[in-house]
């Protein structure tokens, strides 16, 4: 299935094909467009962390749930991190280190309570929405373990 069939209910951001006007709401996403202006999203396939944590909002007198994706290339040069704030997963999602289709869904305009979906489009295995995300530009070797 690929990201632009119906059944992914939302638009596709694919790194380089982004839409501007659809992901202008992510924190930091025209640093990541300069730093790799012709890599895709699923350029970064390699997992080397997965963070979920929950945290009290006081503004909101709430709990959120926080989920941090590192993320880098098969030679490990190129890393960034999806920050994922409000965050919930689906009860399908497995995490593995290998993401052999990594996207990001704009789901806004669908009608889906979040935001954005991060998804591997490949193996369909992991879907994460969210309300807000940012996506920073890292140096993978400050994940890698010794």
């Amino acid at each position: 299935m690929s990201c632009e069939s119906p059944e992914f209910m939302g638009e596709s951001l694919k790194g380089y094909q982004m839409d501007l006007e659809k992901c202008k709401y992510i924190t930091g996403i025209k640093e990541f467009l300069l730093a790799f202006p012709d890599k895709p999203l699923y350029y970064f396939q390699d997992m080397l962390e997965f963070r979920r944590y929950i945290r009290f909002d006081y503004e909101e007198w709430g709990e959120k749930t926080y989920i941090d994706l590192v993320m880098a290339d098969e030679t490990r040069r190129d890393g960034i991190v999806l920050h994922c704030v409000d965050a919930w997963m689906d009860g399908r999602c497995e995490i593995q280190t290998y993401i052999g289709g990594l996207d990001i869904i704009y789901l806004k305009d669908s009608g889906y309570e979040g935001k954005y979906r991060i998804t591997d489009f490949e193996e369909n295995n992991m879907n994460i929405y969210c309300n807000d995300l940012e996506i920073r530009v890292i140096d993978p070797g400050e994940y890698m373990y010794s």
